[in-house]
């Protein structure tokens, strides 16, 4: 008789996004996502980070979780909201959270 051996499927988890856990201020990404994808010009209000590693993890986890889309139509959608005067900031960051739901 053989005796059958149950596998277990390795999990894999990406934690860069921890880092955006330590934002501390979502208002500041969500001009700093505009400003990298080309919806808003640059400014000076950017994040201080205390390596450039550090930055480049920031990034990655950017875009990981956020900047991945189903279609150009969501991508527009996504942009053009959270780089509108239009909108709130708390509407971004609701925005901002339907797009971590997705990503």
């Amino acid at each position: 008789m053989k005796k059958m051996v149950k596998r277990e499927k390795i999990v894999k988890y990406d934690s860069d996004i921890n880092i955006l856990g330590g934002v501390p201020d979502y208002a500041v990404m969500l001009d700093f996502i505009s400003e990298y994808t080309g919806q808003k010009p640059e400014t000076e209000r950017a994040f201080t980070f205390r390596t450039h590693k550090t930055f480049n993890r920031f990034l990655a986890a950017i875009k990981v979780s956020i900047l991945q889309f189903a279609n150009d139509n969501q991508k527009k959608m996504f942009l053009t909201a959270i780089s509108s005067d239009d909108f709130s900031v708390r509407e971004k960051l609701l925005v901002l959270f339907w797009q971590l739901v997705y990503g």
